[in-house]
């Protein structure tokens, strides 16, 4: 009886060891365990794709910066500076104000005003080469050196001893001219006469339309220095309504990459 209990005690001992043993297994065995494979191969996947990113950007140079610094294209603008360039050249203080359509006004008005005031001052000096060429021919006069009231006066009267009588009749010595050949007329005909006072006063209307037209461009000249003032004035407001603003400028192509990003504030 007691040797069947001990050789009983004996076997379940024995299964209990062999149980044990199971459970634990060696290192050997550990390191020959097939589940630990993948998660290894995914961790050198990762480290090598990591290493060619770092091992690119350093060949290529490519930078990131970061920078608070504006810009000088949104600096806000000088109403003196504004006013002194369109008073010079009207149209350029609103080039300077970033006010594309009023610079394309006063330019093309200036140019048009400038190229009227050339045409009046042209065609007055044509004809009043005309005239006097005309007078010397019809009326025998000597034009060097004359003002322009005696052509006024030869337009007027036949002849300088006609002139000379009119003055006297009106006591009025003062206006008298020297009856010698620097002064002397005297019209071959009336007609002609008449036809030399038309071109003369044709010649004067050119001239006061060329100083009327002078008059408008010295005011568009002021006209355009006032409003490129304004035109700042309205391009700061817009800089201080838009307030902080943001610029990124990026070059992927040129040998040094970059990437930057600017904040642009108003100064």
């Amino acid at each position: 009886m007691v040797k069947k209990i001990s050789v009983f005690i004996f076997l379940f001992l024995g299964i209990q060891v062999f149980a044990l043993a199971a459970s634990n297994p060696s290192s050997k065995a550990l390191e020959q365990q097939p589940l630990l494979q993948p998660s290894l191969s995914k961790f050198q996947f990762k480290q090598q794709i990591l290493e060619a990113i770092i091992k690119r950007s350093s060949e290529t140079n490519f930078k990131l910066t970061f920078s608070s610094k504006g810009q000088q294209s949104i600096r806000k603008k000088s109403k003196g500076r504004a006013f002194l360039q369109s008073l010079i050249v009207p149209g350029w203080g609103q080039h300077y104000a970033e006010s594309k359509t009023m610079f394309r006004v006063f330019l093309a008005s200036e140019v048009l005003l400038l190229g009227t005031y050339l045409g009046f001052t042209v065609w007055s000096n044509w004809l009043e080469d005309d005239y006097q060429t005309f007078a010397v021919t019809h009326a025998g006069i000597n034009p060097e050196g004359k003002p322009n009231r005696y052509f006024v006066d030869i337009g007027n009267f036949n002849g300088i001893f006609v002139f000379n009588q009119a003055q006297l009749r009106d006591r009025d010595v003062s206006d008298l001219y020297e009856e010698t050949n620097e002064f002397f007329w005297r019209w071959d005909s009336e007609g002609n006469r008449i036809k030399f006072e038309d071109m003369r006063i044709r010649s004067d209307r050119a001239t006061n339309r060329a100083e009327f037209i002078l008059a408008a461009i010295f005011t568009n000249h002021l006209i355009s220095a006032i409003h490129s003032t304004l035109a700042v004035h309205k391009f700061n407001k817009r800089l201080t309504k838009e307030g902080l603003g943001l610029r990124i400028d990026v070059d992927g192509y040129s040998e040094n990459r970059y990437f930057k990003v600017y904040i642009a504030k108003n100064l």
